[in-house]
């Protein structure tokens, strides 16, 4: 069974991605998958190992991928609007190259290249509800998972009827204190790390 992650960007998906690998999930880049785009499916080989395929950057095509991989399940991360907005904000402060591979995704899921509070808002809830209304019928194949709220294995493990691992729920792309953000930047630039 393939397991597909369409939440957006900045939702806990690397966490959701590092929980899957712990469950024995074979991992898959999406962006280095033959024919990755906006109307292309990554290409997994059905028959293969069980993959956990994470969609974030291309999130839109999650309709193509579960028409391409039927019985695959789908976990949409959500979280708090304004806690994804400001975290929105943060990683998307650059705005990329015109014509630029980034630049284009950025458009197809925000429609904007630049960060935009309303936009982006727009975009958050236009994916949440089509993901929604895409899964109506079929609940089963969908979890939807605020991780950054503090939900974990207790909803992921049933979900895909795996037992609970005896570790904590990673938690991957932490905002970090100011401080080590600040030795992050010591370290790149070269310079001393203060204590």
């Amino acid at each position: 069974m393939n397991v597909f992650g369409i939440g957006m960007s900045k939702t806990g998906s690397s966490s959701v991605d590092a929980a899957a690998m712990i469950l024995g999930y074979a991992p898959n880049d999406p962006l280095s998958a033959e024919g990755i785009s906006d109307v292309h499916p990554p290409s997994l080989d059905p028959s293969g190992p069980d993959y956990y395929c994470k969609l974030t950057n291309v999130c839109t095509i999650f309709d193509a991928v579960d028409a391409k991989f039927p019985g695959s399940k789908f976990i949409l991360t959500v979280r708090d609007m304004e806690s994804w907005l400001k975290s929105a904000r943060h990683q998307f402060r650059v705005t990329p190259e015109p014509g630029t591979h980034s630049a284009e995704i950025r458009q197809a899921k925000f429609g904007t290249v630049e960060f935009d509070v309303e936009k982006f808002a727009e975009a958050y809830d236009r994916h949440v509800n089509r993901v929604r209304k895409h899964f109506q019928t079929r609940e089963e194949d969908l979890l939807v998972i605020n991780v950054v709220g503090g939900e974990g294995w207790d909803k992921l493990c049933p979900f895909l009827g795996k037992p609970v691992p005896g570790l904590p729920f990673p938690r991957k792309n932490v905002s970090r204190s100011p401080r080590r953000l600040y030795n992050k930047i010591r370290r790149l630039l070269g310079l001393k790390v203060t204590k």
